[in-house]
């Protein structure tokens, strides 16, 4: 989770119609309600081995999430598995984040249709998994609970190769973005492997500049080409995860805008980029210049 500490604003020194304000957040690991929590190791589970093998493979299976601040709210894990994608397929992972399968991401049923679940352990994927949510009231002594405000949420692991930096990919990570009142927010920064390699022969020592001057270009150049993208990873009633946030279509020369001089952002490069806009429940997105 990532906490918003308290804001400076200030007007920027290249346009001061603009104002900047600052963004430090408090990131650490939120351990006060666990999502999901397996009861693996207690000692019913190990009663009778053949039957503790026949309940692994239940695939929903109740988890014994029930502390003071959930009291009255159930949770189960589903277990998943990958399908053949089609056309207009309401998908988890998006199409926009490389995976190595997908899963549906939809269902008019809530997911009880037998069809969503893994037949045998080989259908089970190692990558998604879902998790069903519910508030159960209390029956009388002749009536059952009523089960009410029951959700559904669709979970997937990222490739570590998405988010891991390189030499020549320096950008890819998670990073936190800052939402105003929606909050602190996690982006998936996207950076695409070139299509073509990088190709060093293309630059050329010019007879101005020393061999550090050249090796420092040269290095530029093969930092800052292609594509980069930013993807939620948590989102809002504007722009939901797994949709983009802004996209910068090249950063190399054809995106290339100027370097910075001000003394806020001194020495950064900055360069044609697109806003993902759009009104509350995601109506009428779309991508502006920024």
């Amino acid at each position: 989770m990532a906490e918003r500490k308290p804001t400076e604003f200030e007007p920027w020194e290249f346009d001061d119609e603009v104002i900047i304000h600052s963004f430090e957040p408090k990131v650490q690991l939120h351990k006060d309600l666990p999502i999901l929590q397996l009861d693996i190791h207690s000692e019913s589970s190990f009663s009778n081995q053949l039957e503790d093998q026949e309940r692994r493979f239940i695939p929903e299976i109740p988890m014994p999430i029930n502390d003071r601040s959930r009291r009255g709210t159930y949770s189960n894990l589903l277990l998943t598995r990958a399908v053949d994608q089609r056309p207009n397929m309401a998908l988890w992972p998006p199409e926009i984040i490389p995976a190595k399968h997908r899963i549906r991401n939809a269902s008019q049923g809530n997911f009880r249709d037998p069809g969503h679940e893994p037949k045998k352990r080989s259908d089970i994927s190692d990558q998604t998994f879902r998790i069903r949510r519910w508030v159960q009231m209390v029956g009388g002594q002749q009536a059952p609970g009523v089960r009410l405000a029951e959700e559904v949420t669709t979970y997937s692991t990222l490739d570590p190769a998405l988010y891991t930096p390189t030499a020549d990919k320096p950008y890819r990570g998670i990073w936190i973005g800052d939402y105003a009142g929606h909050g602190c927010e996690f982006l998936l920064i996207h950076q695409p492997d070139d299509e073509v390699p990088f190709d060093e022969s293309s630059v050329v020592q010019r007879e101005d500049e020393t061999e550090e001057e050249f090796l420092a270009r040269k290095r530029e150049e093969r930092i800052y080409r292609g594509r980069l993208e930013a993807i939620k990873l948590t989102g809002d009633p504007n722009i939901p995860r797994g949709e983009y946030t802004f996209i910068a279509d090249d950063i190399g020369k054809d995106g290339f805008v100027r370097v910075a001089s001000e003394a806020k952002f001194k020495g950064a490069r900055i360069v044609k980029s697109k806003g993902h806009v759009a009104e509350r429940l995601y109506k009428n997105g779309k991508l502006q210049l920024l």
